[in-house]
């Protein structure tokens, strides 16, 4: 963990590495596997490409604001100037790039979120969430549970996701028809 982002060190230079449209052309079954989800994504929504487990969903996708934006929305919710109320929050470094992680608390499944900095004019995002097995569903949880066991899991996830980023290949996915088409 850092004590916070330096912004003056963030950059909007390089293209978006998401396809925005569709990351599910964007994401490498490599890259989510920790999560222990489907390699195929099982939807494609205005949030980003989502993919199920038994236990636990996944969703990356491209945010519409740069990282210094982000940056600034979280040091307001931080410092209780914003409605979106903090459960949780690390200042990250992953493979060199900065990455803010955040549960919010109104957010009944605590999902672990990251965004990520891709000195792009958007940031990019990894949230993974508990499933109900029984409905398939986000579960409820608690903030210590998500901060244990699923947070580890988003930061593998990132990590495979930068890498995969910025080998700039494509995903087998996208050459071939998937279920969110």
């Amino acid at each position: 963990m850092i004590a916070a982002i330096p912004i003056a060190e963030l950059s909007t230079d390089k293209p978006v590495p998401l396809d925005v449209a569709d990351p599910c052309d964007s994401v490498p079954a490599g890259a989510v596997s920790p999560a222990g989800v489907a390699t195929t994504p099982v939807e494609s929504n205005e949030f980003g490409c989502v993919w199920k487990g038994p236990t636990l969903g996944l969703e990356i996708g491209a945010l519409p604001a740069s990282m210094t934006k982000e940056v600034e929305a979280h040091v307001a919710m931080a410092n209780r100037n914003s409605t979106d109320p903090l459960a949780h929050l690390a200042w990250l470094r992953i493979d060199g790039h900065y990455a803010i992680e955040r549960i919010l608390e109104f957010d009944r499944a605590k999902g672990c979120w990251l965004t990520l900095d891709v000195s792009a004019p958007a940031a990019v995002h990894a949230v993974t969430y508990q499933i109900d097995p029984a409905t398939g569903e986000r579960a409820e949880s608690d903030t210590d549970t998500s901060v244990r066991d699923l947070c580890p899991a988003t930061r593998k996830i990132a990590r495979n996701l930068l890498a995969h980023l910025e080998s700039g290949e494509r995903a087998w996915w996208a050459t071939s028809v998937h279920p969110t088409r």
